[in-house]
């Protein structure tokens, strides 16, 4: 089970045996904004949802213990687009593992990550051409 530490969308995750630990430098790093008994909490909630979706209301299944619980971080590509015909600039996200655009709540969580860190003066590491 994954929560996503700024939106706390929670999803059953396969990725698990595939994360490997990698040295990357705090700069290019977003702070989660859940502390770890919230996450906890949205597995909680997001289990027991999907538990009562397959099963009759007379037996109620329960989170007793959570065995463990890790912080990892997951890269993504922001892009940033400028927009000359409407005076503007457009931000798409991509998952940097599979190449694919972000959902709403991850792009939502990680926009508002970005708005953060801007607004407290830390802007994170660029690409540019």
């Amino acid at each position: 089970m994954a929560v996503e530490s700024w939106s706390g969308a929670a999803v059953i995750s396969e990725r698990g045996p595939d994360i490997q630990p990698r040295e990357v430098g705090d700069a290019c790093l977003l702070p989660p904004k859940l502390s770890r008994e919230e996450a906890e909490e949205y597995a909680r909630k997001t289990l027991f949802a999907l538990f009562m979706r397959g099963r009759a209301q007379l037996s109620r299944p329960a989170v007793e213990e959570i065995l463990s619980a890790d912080l990892y971080y997951h890269p993504y590509w922001v892009l940033y687009q400028r927009m000359w015909f409407r005076n503007g600039v457009r931000i798409d996200l991509m998952d940097a593992y599979t190449g694919t655009a972000c959902g709403g709540q991850v792009r939502h969580a990680v926009l508002n990550a970005l708005v953060l860190l801007r607004k407290q003066g830390n802007t994170p590491k660029r690409i540019e051409d």
